[in-house]
């Protein structure tokens, strides 16, 4: 990709930095997960995110985590043991095995790739259940990404937008789409492995905040990369 320069109009930009996002993606191409518990606005901010760049001429490829191929049963969803977590790993890690290809062909294409969700999400929702096998995060978080070393294709950027458990489940009762991960206690435990021992690998956004705010915190990261 030659490099790109887009400069975008943003009342909601903070920080001093004034009135015009900047984003300068020098012969590199960009590959963008946005991560976050259920409830806290990625996939919203997904559409968003690809909607902005787009306009400003960009080629975005947007795409998200399960793939439609990956077809989950109910109850395998619901439950909150060390066996179900195993097997979700795996069948996660499978479909991300596959989708890395379909994400390496539109990096190749020279489009900006966004996915709402990839492999941190594993890490942080199996990982609380995976404690009940190895009795330490770290350890669990260790073998998951030992076994997650097929998938060679990372993004640039992870965008983790935070929201409260508490918040986040107030939202999802009041949206139709119910996934099966609503649990409080259970977010609770996603959201601190984010903010624990995987939050070297982020950036943080507050999502608490109107969308329009929460899109400005997602592309101010992407401008200082």
């Amino acid at each position: 990709m030659p490099f790109l320069i887009i400069f975008k109009h943003h009342k909601h930009l903070a920080r001093g930095q004034g009135e015009f996002i900047i984003l300068l993606l020098l012969n590199e191409l960009m590959f963008i997960a946005l991560e976050g518990i259920d409830g806290s606005g990625k996939s919203t901010m997904a559409r968003m995110l690809a909607s902005e760049l787009r306009s400003s001429g960009s080629d975005v490829f947007l795409t998200h985590e399960p793939t439609p191929l990956l077809e989950l049963p109910a109850d395998l969803i619901s439950r909150r043991d060390s066996e179900a977590a195993v097997d979700l790993f795996f069948r996660f890690t499978a479909d991300r095995y596959r989708h890395q290809f379909e994400i390496e062909d539109a990096l190749r294409e020279g489009k900006i790739v966004i996915s709402d969700r990839y492999l941190l999400s594993s890490l942080a929702y199996q990982g609380p259940l995976l404690e009940g096998i190895f009795h330490d995060s770290r350890k669990a978080v260790d073998w998951m990404m030992s076994v997650s070393e097929i998938i060679r294709v990372r993004p640039d950027v992870n965008i983790y937008i935070d929201i409260t458990a508490d918040t986040a489940i107030k939202r999802i009762w009041r949206r139709k789409n119910i996934t099966g991960f609503e649990d409080l206690e259970y977010l609770e435990r996603v959201r601190t492995y984010y903010l624990g021992i995987l939050f070297q690998y982020l950036r943080i956004v507050p999502g608490s905040g109107n969308k329009e705010e929460t899109l400005a915190g997602i592309l101010e990261v992407i401008r200082q990369l």
